[in-house]
């Protein structure tokens, strides 16, 4: 089985080494075993990752982990990862910062925040990943009165039938 602690100290590493002073990168990174249905993931300064279960319950995974290429190898970060399976019925969201940093369309003030993003994807009733996704970008343009975003958005959900969607 793969390394994922040791796969992004590697990439520290190799960042902090190639890249000028105080260049980084966040990374959210998963290790999916397909047999078994486990996943395993590690962050980097990244936002956190939303697990929902079939019931809609939304948890918050942030597993402790600085920016890649801030910190010297010799410093030796920890990356910490979190196993968990992924359950019939249940799905997992990446996102960047560009969806809960979405300011609103009066004041400029208020974020659109991680409470919003998970009330935005248990109100959907799409069928689809790519539904949910929609509907949740819909509501991120409805809050910030259709602004251009000042980051990007992006954003991952990946979704494991039960036995009725098979």
């Amino acid at each position: 089985k793969e390394d994922l602690e040791g796969l992004m100290k590697e990439v520290n590493r190799k960042l902090f080494e190639d890249t000028d002073y105080a260049q980084f990168i966040t990374l959210a990174c998963l290790l999916i075993d397909s047999k078994d249905n486990t996943v395993e993931y590690a962050r980097a300064g990244h936002t956190p990752m939303l697990i929902r279960s079939h019931d809609n319950h939304v948890e918050v995974i942030s597993p402790k982990g600085p920016a890649l290429g801030l910190l010297p190898p010799e410093v030796n970060p920890r990356f910490d990862t979190f196993t968990f399976s992924l359950l019939p019925g249940s799905s997992l969201m990446l996102f960047t910062d560009g969806l809960t940093e979405a300011l609103d369309q009066k004041t400029h003030e208020d974020e659109f925040g991680v409470n919003q993003l998970i009330q935005a994807w248990n109100d959907s009733e799409a069928s689809s990943p790519v539904g949910e996704a929609q509907h949740i970008l819909s509501a991120v343009d409805i809050f910030t009165g259709g602004d251009d975003p000042s980051d990007d958005r992006t954003l991952l959900i990946l979704h494991r039938p039960n036995e009725k969607e098979t």
